[in-house]
């Protein structure tokens, strides 16, 4: 099954969404800020992204409209708080989540978008 990308400049958060996630069975990439997830859509063929919006440098709106420009198609699911359902209709991306988030609802989120992992 191709990873899925958790894209958060807040670590306690990445952490969080990353173990649950593994702990559901899915490969899990990991970046801090938009620069390294753009390289690490171009380097992997990843199943998902799940984006944080408010991060300094390039914020999840100019990471999306990156990613989309430069090749990358797949499902993104919106994890914030601060706007994520309007943000979500506006990019479009494929769902949200508002922090803070039940960990389970997070995971039952990435397999209705990408599927069950194994």
């Amino acid at each position: 099954m191709k990873p899925v990308l958790v894209l958060d400049d807040d670590e306690g958060n990445r952490r969080i969404a990353s173990l649950s996630l593994r702990s559901a069975g899915y490969e899990v990439l990991e970046a801090d800020n938009g620069a390294d997830g753009l390289h690490d859509l171009q380097e992997y063929d990843t199943a998902l992204v799940v984006l944080d919006l408010n991060m300094p440098g390039m914020n999840g709106e100019a990471f999306f409209r990156a990613a989309r420009s430069q090749g990358y198609e797949g499902p993104v699911l919106i994890v914030s708080a601060y706007g994520a359902e309007a943000a979500q209709r506006r990019l479009p991306a494929q769902d949200y989540l508002n922090k803070p988030f039940d960990t389970d609802v997070l995971v039952d989120k990435v397999r209705d978008l990408v599927g069950t992992a194994n």
